[in-house]
């Protein structure tokens, strides 16, 4: 498989450590080659007037040779470009990534317990997607950095 025009890294990143579901993220020199790649693919997608970056999600599900439906782990990929790769988009992207993946694995982030208006504690569930947006936001920061693609904070 051929590397897309002006890709710079692709890379996965995991919600949870131990887990087998992950995004692809892929870094583009520009917002030029980003767009380029969102039209060349097999469903051509769009950036969008605003758009600096992309987070697509979905659900591959493989037929095996006995005809049993397998649901991939492979949750969707985030699309992001050099000149916007620091902690705002990095963590803007991450957010939509974390909401997918809760909703894949079942919990519910937003199940806070409420004590007359007030929150009491987190919950179990809000925690698990804080915890999960930190890790894919920290693995992207990683990488950038080790590949050099992020010079400073």
């Amino acid at each position: 498989m051929t590397q897309p025009r002006g890709q710079l890294a692709c890379f996965r990143i995991y919600p949870e450590a131990g887990s087998g579901l992950f995004y692809r993220v892929r870094v583009f020199q520009s917002e030029r080659t980003l767009r380029h790649y969102l039209k060349s693919g097999p469903v051509a997608r769009t950036l969008g007037h605003y758009g600096r970056a992309m987070c697509s999600n979905w659900l591959r599900i493989r037929i095996d040779e006995s005809g049993r439906q397998r649901l991939q782990p492979d949750m969707g990929e985030i699309l992001l470009t050099v000149r916007n790769l620091g902690t705002e988009v990095i963590t803007h992207e991450c957010t939509h990534a974390a909401l997918n993946w809760s909703q894949r694995v079942g919990f519910d982030p937003f199940d806070s317990k409420q004590k007359r208006g007030r929150l009491v504690s987190a919950s179990v569930g809000e925690e698990r997607f804080c915890y999960g947006l930190g890790q894919m936001a920290r693995q992207i920061a990683v990488q950038g950095y080790k590949r050099g693609l992020i010079q400073d904070a």
